[in-house]
Parts: C-alpha cells; structure tokens; sequence
C-alpha cells in the first residue's frame, strides 16, 4: 500500500483516542448536571407512571383473585395434586431451585 493512503495507527492496531472521539450536540447529551427547569406544562414523569400503576391496580387484584380461585378449585374438586403432572412439575421446580 503506497505511505500515502496509510492512516496513522498505534501499535496495537486501534485508532488515536482523538480519531475515536465522536462529536455530540450539546442538545442531546447535556455538558453540566443540573436540575430540570420545570415549567408549569411540565408533568413529571414518576407523576404519570404513579397514576398508571393506580389504574392498573383494580385490574391485577381481580386476575389474582380469578387466578387463585381457579387453582383452588382445580386442586380441591379435580385432585390437581394426585396428577402424575404435578408431581414431576413440583420435582422439577424443587430440583431447579
């Protein structure tokens, strides 16, 4: 390869810390820590997520409570237990743990 078309490597192969530098706009990356300007539009956002997780709560207590009460009824009246299935289910989770 002619000199001229060499770039300037160090020994181990890699490029100069200054070739790998990639410029970022100020924009995206913030230069300096600070707190956020909060302007009275501005919704934090724990905010949001808090009054999320409220909705979704009405929603996971009725799946658990369907949840347990359909095993409950499988264990009792169809004997889920005495099932070859279950043992080796519980053997196996027993086993992983």
């Amino acid at each position: 390869m002619p000199p001229s078309n060499r770039r300037h490597r160090r020994p181990g192969g890699t490029p100069s810390p200054s070739k790998r530098r990639i410029a970022v706009s100020p924009h995206v990356v913030p230069t300096r820590r600070s707190k956020p300007d909060y302007t009275p539009f501005l919704v934090p956002t724990t905010w949001v997520k808090f009054v999320g997780a409220l909705f979704l709560l009405p929603i996971c207590a009725v799946l658990t409570q369907a949840f347990f009460s359909v095993f409950t009824r499988a264990t009792v009246t169809q004997q889920l237990w005495a099932g070859e299935e279950f043992w080796f289910f519980t053997l196996g989770v027993i086993l992983w743990l």
